[in-house]
């Protein structure tokens, strides 16, 4: 009888949080972001171009490289033949491109960052548009990303990827950002020291 009455008085309490969101009308679902991310229109379109720039970027690195690896062998075949003073001329003028070669290269690798955001930019607004529509549309009071709210346990009768992604795949994909990467302004072309450090590296292809 005890017992009975223990796990009555815990039903009840379970139970109350469900009855008051009910009937206050608070009404919750989730998704997973990153699997709506994947039938968001222009994902692919933008996937395939940040793979392009990046290529063409890491080329220009590749270039950049082998004209600091020749100005290098080059001082070093000739320093058995300098002055001291020479020797300290071309090491202080190495030095100097080496340290152009690393502003280039985090230059570019800013400019891969930003662009990759500017490609995303409007399928996140995409993504929220459904999101935000669907949302009102079906009188949710909150939908969060399953993905980052840490949960280990919950009702998958709540999750509306599936919904939300139909609804967005039908969706017009946004205008990709125009092109916005460009070469080095020329490639390192005077010595400049005898053992420059090792160049950070390169962006990926």
């Amino acid at each position: 009888m005890r017992k009975a009455f223990i796990l009555g008085v815990c039903s009840l309490v379970l139970a109350a949080p469900a009855a008051s969101a009910q009937a206050t009308g608070f009404k919750v679902a989730y998704i997973n972001m990153q699997q709506l991310f994947q039938v968001a229109p222009g994902r692919a379109e933008a996937a395939a171009t940040l793979e392009k720039e990046k290529g063409v970027m890491a080329d220009q690195y590749k270039a950049m490289q082998d004209s600091m690896a020749k100005l290098v062998e080059a001082f070093e075949k000739e320093q058995a033949s300098m002055t001291a003073e020479a020797k300290k001329t071309r090491t202080t003028a190495l030095q100097t491109k080496q340290t152009t070669f690393e502003e280039r290269l985090q230059k570019m690798q800013a400019a891969a960052q930003e662009r990759e955001a500017d490609l995303l930019a409007p399928i996140q607004e995409l993504m929220q548009k459904a999101l935000e529509d669907y949302r009102t549309e079906n009188g949710y009071t909150v939908i969060f990303d399953i993905a980052q709210a840490g949960i280990v346990a919950i009702d998958k009768n709540l999750d509306v990827t599936e919904r939300v992604g139909a609804r967005l795949s039908k969706m017009a994909a946004p205008k990709a950002a125009a092109a916005a990467v460009k070469a080095p302004t020329g490639p390192v072309s005077t010595p400049a020291g005898a053992g420059p450090k090792k160049p950070p590296t390169p962006p990926t292809r």
